[in-house]
């Protein structure tokens, strides 16, 4: 059966193209629209797309913050010994094989690689503690007796593990004391098990921001200590064998006894992630959850707007204002549980740093950023309308999405704004709950309130604003209508 459509308009006239003469103020009225909706559009892709790309450009040349420390307790511990390690030496004192080339490493990578203005070429911001900061620390000593014993001090592993979970650094090569001793005596005394990967610990956290962590910290770190140990127990074996060929030792038979791990690569290291990123339920609440939170927050306040519309001209002033602002926070509330679910359902752990109240803290800090982004998109969306909403919904997106993901450290000076903006707070505080990093929530927890206040209270002065303009519109029509119904008496009274 065809399709049958009528020929003519609501009000009887035939219908006619556009571009037909009776059409002309309606196609200049419709073409002047179109032509500032595309126009704000190019510029919204020319002005808030940058800030999202340019976060990703010149990442290579920040990672000059993103801070490492190298402890060289090889090279400190080595002036300390009373009584040598090996026949071959004369004093307690030996020189440090394996800690001066990391050290080296490091600074190479600062002095050769940091300078060039390349994307291709980067490095992270060693740091070399002082001598003073050195001294804290317990070393290892042979004493008079051959015994070796530890200095008082303070352990480096506790002291750095303190340091990276603070977040005062990004991570801390430690070049364990006992590197060089422990392979010299491996050697010289002979018939003891040997583990090189003893000799450097690597100490950092991922959770912190994968990306970093991942891509520039771990990258680095290991390739700059494969690279040291790698030379460091070629100088060891060549010197070990030039001594034994020179009878020093009992000579090449005495290395018969000797670990081979001792002889072939003599200085390895290990990694300690304090805080892996291992779950991936919970990697996907702290980066690209965030978008889904905004635009869940956006469809409850495309809801409660028309609803609204059709009864705030009959509510009082208390009314109003309580359903403009508690009726989006009430459905933040409940949307908010909802999608602190979808995490639980997929089994994230809420319990590594606070225990059974983890749920509960993930649910109230969704719940107050909800608040804050919403109560924003409420009054934007009253002063803007719908037509013009959707490009401040795009300008809200782009700065709470653009310092997220990637950390404040790793991108440019300007982002730092980011430490105000509601969803970084959000993925701040949901990696310290699902991950066990460092405990922002207080702050997290305050800037999103202070958004909720800031809003709100806007929200609330604009809906009295508004009540009184359309009391003061309703007023005037009604002196018009009054006006005009005197003059029509007055005429007819003539």
């Amino acid at each position: 059966m065809p399709l049958k459509t009528s020929t003519k308009q609501p009000d009887g006239k035939p219908q006619v193209g556009l571009f037909d003469p009776s059409l002309k103020n309606e196609r200049k009225s419709m073409f002047k629209m179109v032509l500032i909706c595309f126009s704000l559009i190019t510029v919204c892709a020319f002005t808030l797309l940058p800030v999202y790309f340019g976060a990703y450009y010149r990442q290579t040349e920040n990672t000059y913050r993103l801070t490492c420390l190298i402890l060289d307790l090889d090279s400190a511990a080595s002036t300390l010994s009373n009584s040598p390690l090996s026949p071959s030496l004369t004093t307690g004192a030996y020189t440090a094989i394996l800690g001066p080339l990391v050290t080296a490493g490091a600074q190479q990578y600062l002095t050769q690689v940091a300078p060039n203005d390349n994307s291709t070429y980067w490095s992270l911001g060693y740091q070399f503690p002082s001598e003073e900061t050195l001294s804290q620390f317990s070393l290892p000593l042979k004493d008079a007796d051959g015994q070796i014993r530890y200095t008082p001090g303070v352990n480096a592993s506790e002291w750095a593990m303190e340091r990276v979970n603070n977040q005062d650094v990004w991570a801390v090569v430690i070049v364990n004391g006992n590197a060089t001793m422990d392979a010299l005596n491996a050697v010289s005394n002979g018939g003891q098990q040997y583990d090189p990967s003893g000799a450097v610990t690597f100490i950092y956290t991922e959770a912190r921001n994968f990306y970093a962590a991942n891509q520039y910290i771990a990258t680095q770190v290991v390739s700059l200590l494969n690279s040291a140990t790698q030379q460091a127990s070629r100088t060891h074996a060549l010197t070990v064998l030039n001594q034994a060929a020179a009878g020093v030792d009992g000579g090449v038979n005495h290395l018969t006894t000797a670990d081979p791990a001792a002889l072939t690569y003599a200085f390895g290291y290990n990694e300690h992630n304090l805080q892996p990123e291992d779950q991936l339920a919970g990697e996907a609440a702290t980066t690209a959850g965030a978008i889904y939170l905004i635009i869940l927050t956006f469809l409850i306040s495309l809801v409660f707007k028309p609803t609204f519309e059709q009864v705030r001209h009959k509510l009082s002033a208390g009314s109003e204002v309580a359903i403009k602002v508690l009726a989006p926070i009430t459905g933040y509330f409940w949307v908010s549980l909802h999608y602190s679910f979808v995490s639980m359902a997929f089994r994230v752990d809420f319990t590594r740093k606070y225990g059974h109240i983890g749920f509960f803290l993930y649910w109230m800090l969704n719940w107050v950023t909800m608040t804050s982004l919403g109560l924003v998109m409420e009054f934007m969306l009253e002063v803007l309308g719908l037509p013009f909403f959707p490009f401040f919904l795009l300008f809200w997106v782009i700065i709470n999405v653009s310092v997220a993901f990637l950390d404040l450290a790793a991108i440019d000076h300007w982002y730092s704004y980011g430490f105000i903006m509601p969803v970084w707070n959000n993925v701040d505080g949901t990696k310290s709950i699902m991950f066990a990093t460092k405990n922002h929530l207080l702050q997290n927890f305050a800037v999103n309130l202070a958004w909720c206040v800031i809003a709100g209270l806007a929200l609330i002065i604009l809906t009295l604003a508004q009540r009184a303009r359309r009391s003061k519109r309703a007023l005037v029509e009604e002196q018009e209508k009054n006006e005009g119904a005197n003059e029509k008496k007055i005429r007819v009274f003539w």
